[in-house]
């Protein structure tokens, strides 16, 4: 049997609902009305995965794609996610972890950590994920979302993770995050420079992420932690321990609006004698649930340092980590790739 499309009765009636709820509150309803929900024409855009979820859309691009917006009538805002590669840790010779890949956000309303939600054009927007560093001794890769090379800015990104520093090797680098200190009595061991961006453009505010640890060390064979997107690493212990990754930072700009943690740094290794193995630092993911640091390598937000062959960490794909310091024999682990997510409001609200 054929359905009408609508009742007409129940569409009077909506109607007329529409209008005492102008009438009773004319300012919101007003404001309401005309971002989408009393004509619609709200924003049409597409790319990367999308989620919906209560008065919000997300596109989640975790490898590089395209976002393109073909509409957007009320010019409303986009708020925006973006994790950069982390650096790696160096092959066996007590290196530091590797520092988390900057972390920036644009929510709307701004404060705190967050820059402002975004006006964008129609148009496409070109999205690159930074890959994790490889071990050994490599920065991770920047992420970005180009708007236009004829615009300041041209685009939006955060910078690489830098690398854990190599023992009696390679130093530690700057980056998003810097990498942490190799255990040794080198140059090497000092941690690199975090909130850092590569040539002349200036650090960002607010910050993408911290200082991995290390300097003015003797030789123990402990190496450092690598920085994170909420904290700095931390120096080894004087019990033989690994440094931790400094903490990763939250944020709510996700796949279903729950507050989410990303850009932890790498744990720095631990030395072993004979045989006996002392702790490896643990990775910067922090756990939401607990309150405590999560177990070695948790949600791979950061990664662990090694105690022996099998228990260094990669940072995990698309949550910015970086890699887990290598020990005197073993490790150490790749940074964790990028990500980059793009949310609006389904309802107009912003």
């Amino acid at each position: 049997m054929y359905t009408p499309r609508f009742n007409p009765n129940s569409a009077v009636s909506n109607w007329k609902a529409r209008l005492d709820y102008l009438k009773g509150y004319p300012g919101a309803a007003m404001s309401g009305a005309l971002n989408g929900g009393f004509f619609g024409g709200g924003v049409s855009a597409s790319g990367g995965t999308e989620y919906e979820y209560g008065n919000y859309k997300a596109h989640v691009f975790t490898s590089s794609g395209t976002f393109t917006i073909t509409s957007n009538p009320n010019a409303q805002k986009f708020e925006l996610l973006i994790v950069a590669g982390g650096g790696s840790s160096a092959a066996p010779s007590n290196s530091g972890g590797g520092g988390a890949g900057g972390m920036r956000t644009w929510l709307n309303g701004g404060g705190g950590t967050n820059n402002d939600a975004l006006t964008l054009a129609d148009g496409s927007y070109s999205v690159t994920i930074g890959a994790g560093g490889a071990a050994s001794s490599n920065n991770g890769n920047v992420s970005e979302f180009l708007v236009d090379t004829s615009t300041t800015p041209d685009s939006y990104r955060a910078t690489y993770g830098g690398r854990g520093g190599k023992g009696w090797g390679t130093s530690a680098h700057a980056g998003g995050s810097g990498g942490g200190g190799a255990g040794d009595n080198t140059a090497a061991n000092y941690g690199g420079t975090g909130n850092w961006t590569e040539g002349n453009s200036p650090s960002y505010s607010p910050v993408e992420g911290y200082n991995g640890a290390g300097g003015n060390q003797t030789w123990n064979g402990n190496s450092s932690g690598g920085g994170g997107a909420a904290g700095a690493g931390t120096l080894h212990d004087g019990s033989g321990n690994g440094g931790n990754g400094g903490l990763a930072r939250a944020t709510t700009i996700t796949t279903d609006g729950t507050s989410m943690y990303f850009a932890g740094g790498g744990g720095g290794g631990a030395y072993n004698n004979s045989g006996s193995y002392t702790v490896g630092g643990h990775s910067g993911f922090y756990r939401q649930d607990t309150g405590l640091l999560a177990s070695r390598g948790g949600m791979g937000a950061g990664a662990s340092g090694s105690t022996s062959n099998t228990d260094y960490m990669d940072g995990a794909a698309n949550w910015g980590g970086g890699g887990g310091g290598a020990n005197a024999s073993y490790g150490g682990g790749n940074g964790g790739s990028g990500i980059v997510i793009v949310r609006y409001a389904t309802d107009g609200s912003f």
